[in-house]
């Protein structure tokens, strides 16, 4: 009897345990989305195996750059991170997806399990526009300067626009001035006028604006508004001081 207890308890004890899958920890990328184009995107993936077999990666881009398909970036290796090496084509929203095998289960045309990243964002790179934000008291169309005495002080009419060789290139601009002024909050600049605006103001302040190119690209700038050499200057000039409170 005691030769038959040890046959069981052997066969017990001997039992050969089925290997487990391979699992997903986590699947993020070097840098959060949006980046721009040229930046290569390192896509690391955290695996464990129950049973320490070696893990399989294999990873899958669907985006601009494919149509809208799901093709490979990065074929079968033990390599637990892909480069995604981004250019003009990949502009736009993309999902990666990462496959995962112990080379136990699943053969090397599916996985033992998946996992995506979806909608990275990759945008252009900013448009190197020659523009700069500047300001006068008058413009060639009209060389008068308009005042208005308040008490001590006298505010003047401001004109604030874009010069540089590349205005053509501009699609909008959004001048955001100093909140004791009227409408300070995105005030739009006039497209037929190298995108200026008037405003009338006493003293400096500084201006944050927002240019948008016809690619659609929106490029800030600031610009510390002041304009009493503008003013001074233009008296040197004997340009005409004109009061205008009514205006």
């Amino acid at each position: 009897m005691g030769g038959a207890q040890s046959a069981e308890w052997a066969d017990e004890s001997y039992k050969i345990a089925k290997n487990q899958l391979p699992s997903i920890l986590s699947f993020d990328p070097s840098l959060d989305s949006p980046q721009q184009i040229g930046m290569p995107i390192g896509w690391q993936v955290t695996a464990s195996d129950p049973d320490n077999d070696t893990i399989y990666y294999k990873f899958w881009l669907n985006g601009p750059k494919t149509e809208g398909k799901w093709q490979i970036l990065q074929d079968w290796s033990p390599t637990n991170m892909c480069y995604w090496r981004t250019d003009e084509k990949d502009v736009g929203q993309s999902d990666i997806r990462v496959w995962i095998r112990d080379g136990e289960h699943a053969d090397a045309e599916y996985m033992d399990e998946s996992r995506e990243y979806l909608e990275y964002q990759i945008t252009q790179e900013p448009d190197k526009l020659n523009i700069e934000v500047a300001n006068d008291v008058c413009s060639e169309n009209d060389r008068s300067v308009y005042y208005c005495a308040k008490g001590n002080m006298m505010v003047v009419k401001n004109r604030i626009f874009l010069m540089g060789s590349d205005i053509d290139k501009v699609n909008q601009v959004r001048y955001f001035l100093h909140e004791s002024l009227n409408q300070p909050e995105g005030v739009l600049g006039d497209p037929n006028n190298s995108f200026e605006i008037w405003i009338w103001t006493w003293g400096g302040f500084p201006i944050r604006t927002v240019i948008t190119t016809k690619t659609g690209q929106e490029i800030e700038k600031h610009y510390l508004f002041s304009f009493k050499n503008k003013f001074e200057e233009s008296q040197k000039k004997g340009v005409a001081l004109i009061e205008a409170c009514g205006e």
